[in-house]
């Protein structure tokens, strides 16, 4: 995939969060050669973002266009050599842009598995399984693959008392029906019946009959009830979309 910097969307997000976004700087405010940095790492000349931290841009600072650092730069566009470099000399990993997004997250919504895989290098256990629990809400189908190879938890939960929170990735991608993403996580034996906190399984978050088939081909118990009782054809999603009513209706 590749990223695209249209005029409009850069000009209305300039307009409405520019202000917003360069008062959250660290290390206070963008120089004329953080900027220039964030732009050497976005095409990744590796040479220049050397040059530069030489000459006094600061290797954590968010000059990009859209307040990404040069690790975010370099990571959403696939530049391994400067990515490691980058990390090499101490960027910051977390550091997010203005959409809340990090280095590891931009590989993997654009699709960079190679510097994707040097970022897990750094990355812990937890921070793993947070990557891979927003990968698969995401439908970030190659990132979640490489996450789980690396050892992320297929039955990873989120922080917090919300419902969401205790979705796995499998019922993150079937709530936002990222069909591909739902697959692989099935061939990788995510459990089709674990249950979030309202005790809704993953067939209860369905957007689509090709989900409900794949999850009943699975193992999924069409039968299930929530924890107010309530069967699968009432209990979420389903009553929202007459063919996945109708698909279900035929097993009663």
């Amino acid at each position: 995939m590749t990223r695209h910097r249209s005029f409009f969307s850069s000009a209305i997000v300039f307009l409405l969060l520019a202000t917003a976004a360069r008062a959250q700087q660290p290390n206070g405010g963008v120089s004329d050669l953080d900027k220039k940095l964030a732009w050497a790492a976005y095409t990744g000349d590796t040479a220049a973002v050397k040059s530069l931290l030489k000459k006094g841009a600061k290797i954590n600072a968010r000059g990009g266009g859209l307040s990404e650092t040069a690790l975010y730069e370099a990571a959403s566009e696939g530049h391994t050599d400067t990515v490691e470099f980058l990390l090499h000399k101490g960027a910051n990993i977390d550091i997010t842009d203005w959409r809340g997004e990090t280095a590891p997250m931009g590989a993997a919504r654009y699709g960079r598995t190679e510097a994707l895989g040097v970022l897990i290098g750094h990355m812990n256990h937890q921070a793993r399984n947070e990557l891979l629990r927003r990968s698969a809400g995401e439908g970030w189908t190659q990132a979640v693959q490489l996450l789980l190879d690396r050892g992320a938890d297929i039955k990873a939960r989120g922080s917090g008392s919300d419902s969401g929170a205790s979705y796995t990735p499998l019922m993150l991608a079937i709530d936002a029906n990222h069909f591909d993403t739902v697959k692989l996580l099935l061939s990788r034996h995510a459990n089709v019946d674990a249950r979030n906190s309202d005790g809704r399984t993953a067939l209860m978050l369905t957007r689509s009959v090709d989900s409900v088939k794949l999850l009943v081909d699975n193992g999924a118990d069409i039968r299930a009830r929530d924890s107010r009782q309530c069967p699968v054809i009432a209990a979420g999603s389903a009553i929202y979309y007459p063919d996945i009513l109708k698909y279900i209706g035929s097993w009663s």
